[in-house]
């Protein structure tokens, strides 16, 4: 008989997109992932709602 061969998974991508308009507000996310063992996240939104970074990181973690 043969040498017996074993494979592991050497890269996982993934990645997502939903679009919301909820109470006039327009949201869309899109998430990627490549090889992540830690979550971070960046928001991108007007100056006026940036302070939400904080809370939504609260909420994420």
């Amino acid at each position: 008989m043969g040498k017996a061969m074993t494979q592991s998974v050497r890269s996982m991508t993934g990645f997502g997109t939903a679009e919301c308009v909820e109470m006039g507000w327009h949201f869309a996310v899109d998430i990627r992932s490549v090889n992540g063992r830690f979550l971070d996240f960046s928001l991108r939104c007007p100056e006026e709602i940036r302070q939400i970074e904080a809370w939504l990181r609260e909420q994420i973690n």
